[in-house]
């Protein structure tokens, strides 16, 4: 499931390429558009840098079991938490892509508009 991580990667890269677009005509035209937007492009262009966060600490973790976990989500020193990865957080950093090509149907999450955490 690596390719899910390079999977966000692609999508942030994406979405961070069309903020700057847009933050530079932002910067032209933001009088103006300040009254049709509450977000400004510079926030959305945060949010990016943020989510990339997320992805490079929410990494797969070996454990002698071969079976990988979240390198939050999981200790691998208790044996009783077993938080399986990709994650949760990963699985809904994924969830707004739903409808760009490569998206795995596994990554969707339970419920109506794969909001719902399991």
């Amino acid at each position: 499931m690596a390719d899910l991580i390079d999977y966000l990667h692609a999508r942030l890269d994406e979405d961070e390429a069309f903020f700057r677009r847009l933050s530079d005509l932002s910067r032209e035209t933001w009088p103006e558009t300040a009254t049709e937007s509450r977000v400004h492009p510079d926030e959305l262009l945060a949010e990016v840098s943020a989510k990339r966060r997320l992805v490079r600490l929410h990494r797969p973790l070996w454990p002698d079991d071969d079976e990988p976990r979240c390198f939050v989500c999981a200790d691998p020193r208790y044996e009783m938490i077993r938080a399986p990865w990709p994650c949760v957080t990963l699985l809904s950093l994924a969830q707004p892509y739903q409808r760009r090509p490569g998206f795995h149907p596994s990554w969707r999450l339970p419920g109506p508009s794969g909001g719902d955490v399991p």
